[in-house]
């Protein structure tokens, strides 16, 4: 299925619509299923919908309800300045999600003891089951890549050969720093909404290459159960 592509004259503009229609979605979620959730992405990209969700959806969506995931993270502290945890921070508080929905990769374990913690918790939810992410959202690189899934090592054919693995712990990763934790696109592609959010111009080439559904990038091979959609801006 094609991608779905909108296009704003700034990062701001979309990310506000953006954060709009994913606070409807996820309202939706919570009032089908009682619960709702979210994989958050780290990078610059989000900085502008995580605002937008904090500053005009905090009544409109029952944040207590909704459980926040991090398709991949750096194998570093929590407060450390690359972490993915950090840019979230206040957004979260922001919005009141109790501690006990907020899920981020246990850095401070062993590598097995934290893929470990995470299927646990996936499963708890039944995310490994008949359950799905609601949102997904994803920066995309320069090179096309998404989470810590990078083309030159075309991870997607290995990561659905080990279905069901789906977690992955990375120690040769090309962009620093080399020890990255990160979701594999067989769970990432079960999300009911993926949302790529390659903005700035040094994303024009990349955005190229997801209208050609080039299949030598890693983000070419997302697909959401119910919508892909790629915001761009002008900016």
């Amino acid at each position: 299925m094609p991608f779905e592509f909108k296009r704003y004259d700034s990062r701001g503009s979309a990310s506000i619509e953006l954060a709009s229609q994913t606070a409807a979605t996820l309202q939706d979620a919570i009032r089908q299923e009682g619960f709702a959730s979210v994989v958050l992405t780290g990078g610059s990209s989000p900085s502008d919908v995580y605002t937008a969700w904090a500053e005009h959806h905090r009544t409109n969506v029952e944040w207590n309800k909704v459980h926040f995931f991090w398709g991949d993270e750096r194998n570093v502290a929590h407060d450390h300045e690359h972490s993915n945890v950090t840019l979230a921070q206040s957004m979260l508080e922001t919005l009141m999600v109790p501690s006990a929905n907020i899920h981020p990769w246990k850095t401070n374990l062993a590598p097995a003891k934290a893929l470990q913690d995470m299927r646990q918790v996936l499963r708890k939810l039944d995310i490994l089951g008949d359950k799905s992410f609601t949102i997904s959202l994803f920066g995309v690189g320069e090179d096309g890549h998404i989470a810590s899934l990078f083309p030159a090592d075309e991870p997607w054919r290995d990561f659905e050969a080990a279905y069901p693995a789906v977690a992955r712990f990375i120690s040769d990763s090309p962009k620093p720093p080399s020890e990255r934790y990160t979701f594999t696109l067989p769970l990432i592609n079960k999300s009911r909404e993926i949302h790529l959010l390659p903005f700035g111009k040094t994303k024009a080439e990349v955005i190229k290459q997801l209208a050609k559904q080039d299949p030598s990038i890693s983000a070419t091979w997302l697909q959401g159960r119910e919508k892909t959609i790629v915001w761009t801006d002008d900016e």
